[in-house]
């Protein structure tokens, strides 16, 4: 017959107890005392990562989410990544220089159709030659991407 199994017996349950104990029996002088300690701990962390976004060592966790247009990210090491100059040798698609092999095509199993170029007029405007296409590609291209960018 297998042992009985005991549940909730453990080293964490009675430390848990434990300090669910001393926190339910402390006064409301103590709560508060404790309360006061963690506010100042948590604005001191708070000036502590002031100081260090301000030495031009901004934490990037997370930056993502809250992206700061005054901050210049390709000043940061950790940031920038280096130039798609590694050629895949399956798909001959470009690749950073860390990238791993066959991340693009997993290792020659996707075959992709070439691309058939597009018509005259578009043609010309992408192309980057010509007076016309370099004034659409400066100045209107991000306008156009913004249009298409739902479609």
């Amino acid at each position: 017959m297998p042992p009985i199994r005991r549940s909730n017996l453990g080293r964490r349950t009675r430390n848990a107890t434990n300090q669910a104990n001393y926190r339910s029996n402390r006064t409301a002088q103590e709560r508060d005392d404790g309360n006061e300690r963690e506010r100042i701990r948590i604005s001191q962390t708070r000036e502590a990562r002031a100081r260090h976004s301000t030495n031009n060592r901004a934490s990037l966790n997370r930056a993502a989410f809250s992206y700061d247009v005054s901050i210049d990210y390709s000043n940061y090491q950790c940031v920038v990544i280096g130039s798609m100059n590694s050629v895949c040798s399956h798909c001959k698609a470009l690749k950073y220089k860390n990238e791993a092999n066959g991340l693009c095509c997993a290792n020659g199993k996707v075959k992709l159709i070439p691309l058939d170029p597009p018509p005259e007029p578009l043609y010309s405007l992408v192309s980057g030659i010509g007076t016309d296409s370099i004034h659409f590609l400066t100045q209107y291209i991000q306008q156009y991407n913004n249009c298409f960018q739902m479609t």
